[in-house]
């Protein structure tokens, strides 16, 4: 009973609802992902990750990279396995939008609109579709900002 009624108040809870937003964002980019073939700096950045992998380039920091030879060894040349990080961060970007604006007093609604805001703005439905550096650069922003409001709105916080 007690797992029946830690399930349901999850579920009704406004993080529930944020991640199952997000997830639903992230399946349906996940489908949608493989009408296109790879781009020039997708083809780019797996020529780099599969023959030199190190840790700086001129053009990417190195998580870019690296992420594309994990997605390489995991998926093989896929476009939809090369955008799966490229759709998870943007899912969580989706999940921190929202968040941030509960940690500013905003209700479920508020969240909710929030939320879907920051998933169907062009910039964020490109930035899922494609895997370049600036997808990891938008998510580390959002995530640092997200910090940044969870870290200084009070002291008890930290």
């Amino acid at each position: 009973m007690n797992k029946n009624r830690f399930i349901s108040t999850f579920l009704s809870s406004d993080i529930a609802i944020l991640v199952l937003l997000a997830l639903a964002r992230i399946l349906l980019q996940v489908f949608t992902n493989g009408q296109y073939g790879f781009h020039q700096d997708e083809l780019v950045t797996l020529d780099i990750a599969a023959r030199n992998l190190a840790w700086g380039y001129v053009a990417w920091p190195p998580v870019t990279p690296f992420l594309a030879r994990v997605a390489l060894d995991l998926f093989g040349p896929s476009p939809i396995g090369l955008r799966s990080f490229a759709v998870l961060a943007e899912g969580i970007v989706m999940l921190l939008a929202g968040l941030m604006i509960r940690d500013l007093g905003g209700r479920r609604w508020a969240q909710i609109l929030g939320a879907v805001t920051v998933a169907t703005t062009p910039l964020s439905i490109v930035q899922g579709g494609l895997f370049q550096y600036e997808t990891l650069d938008y998510f580390c922003w959002v995530l640092l900002a997200f910090l940044a409001g969870l870290f200084g709105h009070s002291p008890a916080k930290v």
